[in-house]
């Protein structure tokens, strides 16, 4: 018998030993655990509600990024749960010194695109900002690779 220890139940951890029951429930000779150190199973994927909010934390537009995660769903049987974001009116927000900062525009996986939003923002600290701006004039090479 093949024994596996799966380390972590966030959604890898949790995709693993969906997995591994099923090839046990078909037969495979094997046993598993999960092992995870904190008290509730989910990893950074979560829902809060909080002043009327709904807040997601966890990865963004994993369906359209790995289809394989909307094929578990439907394993799962809950396809009909997933609540697919309207990008048009949508709008991501972090949460800094405990109040909700939009994230600027012309930031896209938090590489800044754009001048004049990242210089507006509250989401940096005027230091940072600054740091940022020095980026325009660093001597160091770039180097390719």
């Amino acid at each position: 018998m093949k024994r596996v220890a799966i380390i972590g139940g966030g959604i890898a951890g949790l995709s693993a030993a969906w997995y591994l029951q099923k090839a046990k429930h078909n037969g495979a000779d094997l046993d598993w655990v999960l092992f995870e150190k904190s008290d509730r199973l989910g990893g950074v994927i979560r829902t809060e509600h909080r002043d009327g909010c709904v807040l997601e934390a966890g990865p963004d537009s994993f369906l359209t990024i790995k289809p394989d995660a909307a094929q578990l769903c439907r394993e799962l049987g809950i396809a009909d749960q997933i609540i697919y974001s309207n990008d048009y009116q949508r709008r991501t927000h972090i949460v800094v010194r405990g109040k909700l900062v939009p994230i600027p525009d012309g930031l896209q996986f938090m590489v800044p695109t754009r001048i004049l939003p990242m210089v507006t923002t509250g989401l940096f600290s005027l230091g940072t900002k600054l740091r940022m701006a020095g980026e325009w004039f660093s001597t160091a090479q770039r180097h390719p690779g």
